[in-house]
């Protein structure tokens, strides 16, 4: 209740931000925005992270941002 419903992205569950970064190691996707390029146009991936094929994956800002500022340790 405390959070906009219309305004800004939703937030990403954590572990689904490691796993789309086990996946850039795994399969040696080049960049943070390859993979989500990657894992939006993959039905494999999708199943992995826990998304249906209508759902919108998180965007490769999302995930660079956390790595970035909030995971450091």
């Amino acid at each position: 209740p405390l959070y906009c419903e219309d305004n800004g992205r939703r937030s990403v569950d954590p572990v689904v931000l490691f796993k789309m970064v086990l996946i850039q190691h795994l399969y040696g996707l080049p960049s943070l925005r390859r993979t989500a390029g990657e894992v939006s146009g993959s039905i494999y991936y999708r199943w992995f992270l826990g998304y249906t094929l209508q759902e919108e994956t998180p965007h490769f800002s999302t995930v660079s941002y956390n790595f970035r500022h909030r995971f450091t340790e």
